[in-house]
């Protein structure tokens, strides 16, 4: 390290320009010596200056062909310096060539490996962050990032009725077996293209793009009959309690959500196990 910080000093922001001093002065300076030596052992320098001018020009010639070179070779470190500054910026690059067997071709393919491992790490860290551990779906932030672009659709939220009982009457490992069994019934029972999320506790949301009161009104149905239907602790049936927002050109997904809410409680206190839709008569 004693040369490289030595030369740091004098070249403290280009490798290159370490690299090229050392190579010149290694190779040059010894060479220039010699035919001054030998140029003043034979006449002194103007005398032999018809030998002197070639034999310098071929130096010269060849000092920046191997400065030129020296640079061309060091093309790999330049593209993992600019590969390693991308992946730092917004943790994405181009992969590395990787089909080289040098020290430089080993370096390469270890930054590649290790881009991978943190990449995909990174991605784990981003799907945890996002998902609920219990019922697997998307929590609140996830779900908020997953429709954070969308524009036209519907909101339904979704509340289990009397969850507190629940828990109370059959221990919360029951209440957790609820939990999942209705996240499951939510997947099966809404469109591929809809985005389902554990909003909190027992209330889950659903967006549904490009969804109209129709549409909106007939798979929140769907939901309540078929929570209904298949969920059930004991002897006891489950039921939830759906609240829908219909969407336009002017209403964003927060501003959709309180209104979703606020049918919710409508909801509760017509009876629950039913479908209220913002704006609209029980169904």
């Amino acid at each position: 390290m004693f040369l490289y910080q030595s030369l740091d000093k004098v070249f403290p922001r280009s490798y290159t320009a370490k690299v090229f001093c050392v190579a010149f002065i290694g190779t040059h300076v010894p060479l220039i010596c010699m035919v001054m030596v030998v140029l003043f052992r034979h006449g002194g320098i103007w005398g032999q200056i018809d030998v002197l001018a070639p034999l310098l020009l071929a130096t010269l010639a060849g000092t920046f062909a191997t400065l030129w070179s020296l640079k061309a070779i060091l093309v790999p470190i330049y593209k993992v310096q600019s590969t390693m500054e991308s992946f730092a910026a917004d943790h994405t690059a181009e992969p590395l060539p990787d089909i080289h067997s040098d020290e430089v071709g080993c370096l390469m393919k270890s930054v590649n490996s290790h881009f991978s491992l943190v990449t995909s790490e990174l991605s784990e860290a981003m799907e945890a962050a996002h998902t609920d551990p219990l019922t697997g779906l998307l929590n609140r932030r996830g779900f908020e990032a997953r429709t954070s672009e969308q524009c036209m659709g519907s909101i339904l939220l979704i509340d289990i009725d009397n969850f507190k009982s629940i828990n109370d009457n059959f221990g919360h490992d029951a209440g957790d077996d609820v939990l999942i069994e209705v996240s499951r019934v939510l997947t099966e029972s809404v469109r591929t293209s809809d985005v389902v999320g554990r909003y909190g506790g027992e209330e889950f949301i659903v967006f549904l793009p490009n969804s109209e009161h129709r549409s909106s009104s007939v798979i929140a149905e769907r939901i309540r009959r078929s929570v209904a239907q298949k969920v059930h602790i004991g002897p006891r049936l489950v039921t939830v309690s759906v609240g829908v927002a219909i969407g336009s050109r002017s209403k964003t997904i927060p501003d959709l959500i309180p209104k979703a809410d606020d049918a919710i409680y409508r909801a509760k206190r017509e009876g629950r196990n039913r479908v209220v839709i913002s704006g609209f008569a029980v169904v």
